[in-house]
């Protein structure tokens, strides 16, 4: 999903994408977040908004029924959003490899 303000100008984006077959015994699960503001638009609740209507898509769309997400301990603005969401710690470790070239620099932020 896209923000997008008035002038047409994408302000910010939420997803949530299955990750496993249907016949999977967990394909109700989702992966939520791909969560980005523009900086200018940050603290302004549009994450929080445009995440929740990401959350209610897969539902509807996926039949989602359990989400999953990844926040690095260091981030408290996405902490803060996905509590303000329900959404809370479990006991599930999510594993990426990523190109330490192309994601440096802090650009991965959850």
């Amino acid at each position: 999903m896209v923000a997008f303000d008035a002038g047409g100008r994408p302000v910010a984006t939420a997803g949530a994408v299955r990750s496993r077959h249907p016949d999977h015994p967990m394909a109700d699960m989702v992966q939520w977040g791909q969560l980005a503001t523009a900086t200018d638009r940050q603290g302004q609740g549009i994450a929080r908004t445009i995440g929740a209507m990401a959350i209610l898509e897969a539902a509807e769309r996926l039949g989602a029924r359990s989400f999953r997400t990844g926040i690095n301990p260091t981030n408290s603005a996405s902490t803060r959003l996905c509590s303000s969401l329900g959404v809370c710690d479990s006991d599930y470790v999510i594993v990426a490899a990523m190109d330490p070239v192309e994601f440096s620099n802090e650009r991965v932020t959850q």
